[in-house]
């Protein structure tokens, strides 16, 4: 009896080694649910990369208008007067820029990177998503969700077509501009959550039925026929073991450094660019501060105008020598740092102006704080900027009459009058008029008194010095006298 059992049992064991081993020769089991929800939660990110972009921008762009809207505000309060407090706030002008320098090509610079990486994110996430949306759409026609099906929705249950798959990132998330979007999965270390493990929580193979995860020669996707080595899905992150069931999936939670090379292509080409991106868009500045008191003692600008137009002196601004002497007579002037709020950035950026600045039908004023438009603060600046170039050039067309003025005074004062005593400006040509001389050569000619002139004598007589008149009588002749009646006696 006992070798009747023996022989059962040996003839057991051979017909069971004869038998083909079927233990990999069933249908697969369907990918587990950790999987699909690390990669869903990933895509997920992924799908918002556009509005995080946008929200960066937009952040920047939004400081950089409040920048230079503050900067117009204070140049059309300048423009306005001519008070000492407007030339005491030209410094505040250039502290004002050193603080906020234009972030422009920085926003260029960001925008560019950021279009680069949003095309290799949707890239990326187009690809996990066909994934999942196949996996989803292949399950049992007709059957419930605890029929066939090659995506675990939770233990028992597959996903049965891709509408039953949401919050997958099927859909890129649009910017809103009243919305704050971060990333959590995405991040510059790499994609931190997506899982390294394939887990355990799946609808098993003799339920799921699943020939697509396997690359056996049997009961695979090609029948009879191995799949070929190394075949992946999710865009290289799932790998399908070489001629088997087993699935693995890669670790990419951290791509710095040389890990990077061992990534899938797709994922090094998102990591990359959004890298790269992030580099550009840490550069800008995201929100917009007032002009301080601080601010403006630390600014060697300011200080450079202030010693040039407050104290009126054209000696380079030098530390060494003017320190802390000049910061002193700052702070004095602006006052302390709660009252330099009230009485200096307040004063610029709550000014009114009229209305007809920027709109030619428009009447009345209006305060600043209530325009952030910066063409309409350009206008204004540019209407007032008008103003006070005409209002300059009628005090320069005033002083130069004034000059002209002066200067027909002093040509008058120099000029030498025409006297008998003088020479000058008689005559014409090289004529000189009697009792002068000519001197000088070319242009440099002029008729000066002659000490050396003697008054010629009139033909026939000498001219009588004291009384002026001429004896014409000569030698043979008589003298007149005063007489009429004698000579009438000598006449008859």
């Amino acid at each position: 009896m006992a070798s009747l059992k023996t022989t059962v049992i040996i003839l057991s064991a051979m017909y069971a080694l004869c038998l083909p081993d079927n233990t990999d020769a069933t249908p697969g089991h369907a990918l587990t649910a950790e999987i699909k929800t690390g990669v869903c939660n990933l895509n997920s990110d992924l799908a918002k990369y556009p509005a995080y972009t946008a929200t960066n921008l937009r952040k920047a762009t939004k400081a950089e208008e409040r920048m230079t809207a503050a900067e117009l505000k204070l140049q059309i309060f300048i423009q306005q007067h001519e008070t000492e407090k407007a030339v005491k706030r030209i410094p505040l002008l250039a502290a004002n820029s050193e603080k906020h320098a234009s972030q422009l090509q920085s926003i260029r610079e960001a925008t560019t990177q950021a279009l680069e990486a949003a095309a290799k994110v949707a890239a990326l996430n187009g690809r996990l998503v066909e994934t999942m949306e196949l996996l989803a759409d292949i399950h049992q026609h007709s059957g419930s969700a605890s029929n066939a099906g090659c995506l675990t929705k939770q233990a028992g249950q597959v996903y049965s077509g891709r509408s039953t798959l949401t919050g997958c990132g099927g859909e890129i998330q649009s910017a809103r501009p009243d919305e704050e979007t971060e990333l959590t999965q995405l991040t510059q270390k790499g994609f931190e959550k997506l899982p390294t493990a394939v887990r355990n929580t799946k609808v098993g193979q003799e339920t799921a039925a699943c020939r697509l995860l396997q690359t056996e020669n049997s009961n695979g996707p090609l029948e009879d026929q191995r799949t070929s080595n190394d075949a992946t899905l999710a865009a290289g992150y799932i790998n399908l073991g070489d001629n088997s069931a087993t699935i693995t999936v890669k670790d990419l939670q951290d791509l710095r450094g040389c890990k990077l090379a061992g990534a899938p292509k797709p994922f090094q080409a998102a990591y990359t660019a959004f890298k790269a991106a992030e580099q550009q868009l840490m550069k800008l500045t995201a929100s917009y501060t007032e002009l301080s008191l601080g601010d403006v003692k630390a600014s060697t600008a300011a200080k450079t105008l202030y010693k040039r137009l407050v104290k009126k002196t054209t000696e380079p601004y030098d530390a060494q020598k003017d320190e802390p002497v000049l910061t002193n007579e700052m702070e004095a002037a602006y006052g302390t740092s709660t009252n330099f709020k009230t009485d200096w950035v307040d004063k610029y950026s709550q000014n009114k102006v009229d209305k007809i600045s920027y709109d030619s039908n428009a009447t009345g004023n209006e305060s600043l704080t209530d325009i952030k438009d910066v063409d309409k603060l350009q206008k204004t600046l540019a209407y007032y900027a008008g103003v006070q170039a005409a209002v300059v050039a009628t005090k320069l067309q005033e002083a130069q009459a004034q000059i002209d003025k002066l200067k027909q005074r002093n040509v008058a004062a120099k000029k030498t009058p025409e006297t008998e005593a003088t020479c000058e400006a008689k005559g014409t040509g090289d004529n000189c008029k009697d009792g002068c001389k000519l001197t000088g050569e070319g242009t440099s000619k002029k008729c000066v008194v002659d000490p050396n002139y003697k008054p010629p004598k009139a033909e026939g007589g000498e001219k009588d010095s004291k009384t002026g008149t001429t004896n014409t009588t000569g030698s043979n002749s008589f003298v007149i006298t005063k007489d009429p009646l004698l000579l009438a006696v000598l006449l008859l």
